[in-house]
C-alpha cells in the first residue's frame, strides 16, 4: 500500500497548483475575488491611503480568462482517476491519490472519475479504524474483481470481512464512492456530492465534468445526486454527438457549472445526468508500462462513438497494486505531452480530460496548460 509516508512532501506542489488554478488560499476566485479588491480600494479612500485599486481585469474562468468563450471540448481539464481513492482520507486501501477531491479541486483538477456502489456500513473495522462497509455484489463474480483491482486487494478485503458474498445483495443498501470493493474504502456518495456542490457554490467561475462509472442504479445515482443538491449545478440540457457543447462562459452565467455523467448505456434518467460514452469518446487504460502507455497503440478507440465530441485520454499503468512511483514515471511532462499530442493527432480530437493517478504528482497541470496554449507571465523577483 502506498501513502504519504513512502513519498516526497506534495504540500509545495499542491500550493503551486492552486496559484496555476486561478484560486487563492481563502477560495477567492472571479467575482469573489473583484469584490474583494473592491473592498480594499473603498477602505483606502476612507482612510486616507490613496487612490482606490484599479478596476480588475476579466474574471477567470477555470483561472484563465482566455478559456471563457471555449466550448468544453476546446478545454484540457487535469482529471483525476478514481478520485475518492485517497491516502488522506481514513479507510482507503490501495490509495490512488494523496488528496481528498476538496483538496484536488483546490488544486486545479477539473475532471473527476468516480464510482457508485451500494453497500452496508458492518459491526466489523475495516482500514484505518473505519467501519467495514460490505458491498452489494448482485451479479458479480470473484473473477471480475480480480481482474478490476488484482488479486492482492480482493484477498486484503477477504481477510477483513471473512468472507464475500459474490453474487449476493446487501440486506440495508446505501450508496457509496467505492473501487471495485468496498471492503477495501468507501465514502459516503451524499456527503461526498454535497462538498462537491458546497465547492462549485464557493467558485463560481469553476467548470467541473464528472463521471461516474455507475454500479449503482440511474435511480439510486440520481436520488444522492439530488438529495445533496447537486444536481442544482448540473448542466440540465440533455447532450448528444449532435449538439453544440456550452462554452465555460455560458455555463458560468447560467451557474450551471458541472457536466455530470454515467457509463452506462443509454439515456435514461433526468437530462441533467449525461450518458458518458454517447457523447465522449476514449483512449485504452490498461498499459503496463511507459513504452506502451507511449506508443501509438495506447490512441486506438476504446468507448464511444467517433463523432462524441469531449476525449478522455487515460493516462495511468494498470499495475496492482497502485503505487505512487508509476504515476511519477507517466505523469511527467516528457512522456504526457507527447502522448497528449500523439493522441489528437491520431484521433483528431482535442484532449479534454486527462486522466492521471496520484494527480499531485508531476506535470499533468503544466501539460493542460500547454494544451490550452496557457502562458505563466514571467515571476518578477528582488527591487
Amino acid at each position: 500500500m502506498s501513502g504519504p509516508s513512502d513519498q516526497p512532501d506534495v504540500r509545495e506542489e499542491v500550493s503551486r497548483l492552486r496559484q496555476r488554478a486561478g484560486l487563492t488560499a481563502a477560495g477567492l476566485t472571479g467575482g469573489l475575488a473583484a469584490a474583494a479588491v473592491a473592498a480594499l480600494g473603498v477602505l483606502a479612500l476612507a482612510t486616507g491611503g490613496g487612490a482606490a485599486a484599479p478596476a480588475p481585469g476579466p474574471a477567470p474562468c477555470n483561472g484563465h480568462p482566455e478559456l471563457c468563450d471555449r466550448r468544453l471540448d476546446e478545454v484540457a481539464m487535469v482529471t483525476s482517476h478514481n478520485s475518492m481513492s485517497v491516502a488522506r482520507t481514513p479507510g482507503w486501501f490501495n490509495a490512488h491519490h494523496y488528496n481528498p477531491i476538496e483538496d484536488q479541486l483546490d488544486a486545479g483538477v477539473r475532471g473527476l472519475l468516480i464510482d457508485t456502489w451500494l453497500g452496508q456500513e458492518t459491526t466489523r473495522n475495516g482500514f484505518g479504524g473505519t467501519r467495514l462497509v460490505q458491498t452489494d455484489l448482485s451479479g458479480t463474480s470473484r473473477e471480475a474483481l480480480v481482474a478490476e483491482i488484482g488479486e492482492a486487494a480482493v484477498a486484503a478485503a477477504e481477510r477483513l470481512s471473512g468472507r464475500i458474498l459474490y453474487g449476493e445483495s446487501v440486506d440495508t443498501p446505501k450508496l457509496y464512492l467505492c473501487h471495485g470493493l468496498c471492503e477495501l474504502g468507501a465514502t459516503d456518495a451524499v456527503e461526498e456530492f454535497r462538498r462537491i456542490r458546497q465547492w462549485l457554490d464557493d467558485h463560481p467561475d469553476q467548470v467541473v465534468v464528472i463521471v461516474i462509472q455507475d454500479e449503482a442504479t440511474i435511480d439510486q445515482d440520481v436520488a444522492a445526486i439530488e438529495g445533496a443538491g447537486l444536481d442544482e449545478r448540473a448542466w440540465p440540457e440533455r447532450l448528444t454527438p449532435d449538439s453544440p457543447l456550452p462554452t465555460l462562459r455560458q455555463m458560468i452565467d447560467a451557474g450551471k457549472t458541472a457536466v455530470i455523467m454515467h457509463e452506462s448505456a443509454g439515456n435514461a434518467g433526468p437530462a441533467w445526468y449525461q450518458s458518458a460514452y454517447s457523447i465522449t469518446q476514449e483512449t485504452p487504460y490498461l498499459f503496463r508500462d511507459v513504452a506502451a502507455i507511449s506508443s501509438p497503440a495506447s490512441c486506438v478507440p476504446n468507448r464511444g462513438p467517433g463523432d462524441a465530441k469531449l476525449f478522455l485520454l487515460n493516462h495511468w499503468l494498470d499495475e496492482q497494486p497502485v503505487r505512487a512511483g508509476q504515476a511519477d514515471a507517466v505523469n511527467r511532462s516528457e512522456v504526457l505531452l507527447p502522448r497528449a499530442r500523439l493522441c489528437r493527432s491520431e484521433r483528431g480530437r482535442f484532449p479534454n480530460l486527462v486522466a492521471v493517478n496520484f494527480v499531485e504528482l508531476r506535470d499533468a497541470a503544466l501539460v493542460v496548460d500547454e494544451l490550452n496554449g496557457i502562458v505563466e507571465e514571467p515571476v518578477v523577483t528582488g527591487g
